[in-house]
């Protein structure tokens, strides 16, 4: 699984979207992610510009609890060499990007 599986989660995580809840393909596409590869999210959120994609990081770190998954803080990223940078201050920043165990 790659960030590319995640292409239905797009127009819900990209700036200026304004869907409420993400295409019903993406949750599962997260979840997925979330359980092989949790590092790929934080690459996404710390890197979307290299990855061609124009991510809004408050939207994205709302998607696992849009979908009704549970992670842990954001924060980990940083712990495994992964910082997120330039997130508003919001209670979404807060949201989890590692599947609790």
């Amino acid at each position: 699984m790659s960030l590319a599986n995640l292409a239905d989660c797009l127009t819900f995580v990209e700036y200026g979207s304004n869907l409420t809840k993400p295409d019903p393909a993406c949750c599962p596409e997260v979840e997925e992610l979330l359980n092989d590869q949790p590092i790929c999210l934080c690459e996404l959120l710390a890197n979307s510009t290299q990855f061609g994609i124009n991510v809004d990081k408050n939207r994205a770190l709302k998607l696992p609890s849009v979908c009704g998954l549970s992670t842990p803080p954001v924060s980990l990223c940083s712990a495994i060499g992964v910082p997120v940078a330039d997130l508003a201050p919001s209670p979404s920043a807060e949201l989890l990007i590692f599947p609790s165990k």
